[in-house]
Order: C-alpha cells, then structure tokens, then sequence
C-alpha cells in the first residue's frame, strides 16, 4: 500500500499492481497488470489476488493488518515482514 493510493502485490511466482481507496474503514482494491507466470503446484496465487478484490473493510490488531472479506467470507491477516 503506497502513500500515492497504489499498491504492488507479490503473489507467490507473480506480481500485480492495483490501486486502493479508503473511506470510513471500508477499503476497496482494484487490481491492475499482472505477470502470468505459471506457479509451481500448490501455490494459491490466483486465490490470493483474488481474494483482495472482494476487499471490504480493513483493521489493525497487534501489529497486524486484517482485510475482512465481503459478506463475511473470511479475512486475511498480513503480518510485518522481516
């Protein structure tokens, strides 16, 4: 998430950029370009990015970012990388 409402996303093999709007703590993702490369088996790349253009609302605990989905179809929890 950048300063300019513009994001870059590493999906396992791939990598997207997208932009983001902010209102009232509801949070909306749309994504842009991304690269098509053939992850290994396994790899839940397509979900993820998927996951975040059904972005409804966002909130930090403990230090973590938590995107909860729409109509309560689950959350995701990033952490701080290191």
């Amino acid at each position: 998430f950048n300063a300019d409402k513009s994001l870059n996303i590493r999906a396992d093999c791939n990598t997207a950029l997208g932009s983001y709007t902010v209102d009232n703590g509801s949070l909306k993702i749309e994504l842009g370009p991304m690269t098509l490369a053939a992850c290994p088996p396994g790899s839940r790349s397509n979900d993820f990015v998927g996951y975040l253009s059904h972005a409804a609302v966002y909130f930090f605990k403990d230090g973590h970012l938590y995107i909860d989905l729409f109509a309560d179809s689950g959350t995701l929890e990033f952490k701080p990388g290191g």
